[in-house]
């Protein structure tokens, strides 16, 4: 690990709103850290300007792309879709109303689902995964009421990749009828499905807006998950817990401040999307807004573990720095 990441000048967004993620990839487990979406969302690298620039003008259109999904290679239906999520986002956190307007076309919602199921026949194929995964994330966003049934069928696919992001669309859906599955969801043996399963149902009772005020059975999930076999799902549930302002969460994020603990932890680049320096800098960044959240300020090892983040040079991630240095500033009042 002597290689050196570039700088990240855009500080990820904060896990309160259950909104927007930081722009990094998942663990072996496929959704290690933190939210799935994350892996869907963090490949802010143009990969299709590389389209562009090998195939003249390309598809313009959402439609143009979805027919390129449906018609061409594997790889390039996985660009295709990764393209198509990139716009939709945006057209979402600008309030783009025509492209969102184009995205619920009854033609291209079942376009996406047509690539959502022949990404499931050929799963655990990595671009038909990652093209599945684009799509869920896509269908999400949308709300197309053509799209919930076969979401909730692929929360039940064998493969545990689409499965878990499958899981967690049933949460950005706020999809209460699925409440009692994400909850047995919440005991799978799977730990990618547990802690997918944790964010949705933390998902289907946060408003915007306003704080997260989790259900007795949630919370009780949650902290039942703090001693999950898998550290992973822990620290999923650690967050969760943060942002309703349970201090049950401070054990489980103050460790993950530690970046000696992070390095433990082999990145599949591959599957990710990025590479391990951004994906354990955005695990960071989460442990440090959980213990923000949880007005740890007067816990010597978070102010000296912040202390450490401020002033390390490792993997060159500005973005943790930054958010250490603020969250010293919240914790001493200053």
């Amino acid at each position: 690990m002597s290689r050196s990441a570039p700088d990240q000048e855009a500080s990820p967004a904060s896990y309160a709103d259950f909104e927007d993620t930081p722009k990094a990839g998942v663990l072996q487990t496929v959704v290690q850290f933190f939210a799935i979406p994350m892996l869907i969302v963090s490949l802010a690298v143009g990969a299709f300007l590389g389209y562009q620039l090998l195939f003249g003008g390309g598809p313009q259109s959402l439609q143009d792309f979805a027919e390129l999904m449906n018609s061409d290679s594997i790889n390039r239906r996985w660009q295709a879709a990764m393209e198509v999520s990139t716009r939709i986002r945006r057209a979402r956190d600008e309030g783009d109303e025509r492209t969102l307007a184009e995205a619920r076309d009854e033609r291209f919602v079942r376009s996406l689902l047509k690539v959502l199921a022949d990404g499931r026949r050929r799963a655990p194929s990595p671009d038909a995964q990652r093209a599945a995964a684009q799509i869920l994330l896509v269908l999400s966003w949308i709300n197309s009421p053509h799209a919930l049934e076969p979401i909730r069928d692929a929360a039940r696919d064998k493969d545990r990749w689409i499965r878990a992001h499958a899981v967690s669309a049933l949460g950005e859906l706020q999809d209460s009828e699925s409440r009692d599955f994400l909850i047995a969801s919440a005991a799978h043996e799977d730990p990618g499905t547990r802690q997918a399963a944790l964010r949705a149902l933390a998902k289907l009772e946060y408003r915007r807006g306003h704080p997260l005020v989790l259900t007795s059975r949630t919370r009780d999930l949650a902290r039942e998950a703090l001693g999950d076999t898998d550290e992973n799902v822990r620290f999923q549930a650690a967050v969760i817990l943060a942002w309703a302002g349970d201090r049950a969460a401070l054990q489980v994020a103050k460790r993950f401040l530690s970046r000696e603990h992070l390095r433990s932890y082999e990145v599949d680049e591959e599957l990710a999307g990025t590479d391990p320096y951004t994906v354990r800098g955005n695990a960071l960044v989460w442990a440090i807004r959980a213990v923000v959240r949880l007005e740890a300020s007067g816990d010597p090892e978070v102010i000296q573990a912040l202390e450490r983040l401020t002033d390390d040079e490792y993997e060159g991630l500005s973005f943790v720095r930054q958010e250490a240095r603020a969250a010293l500033r919240k914790l001493k009042g200053s």
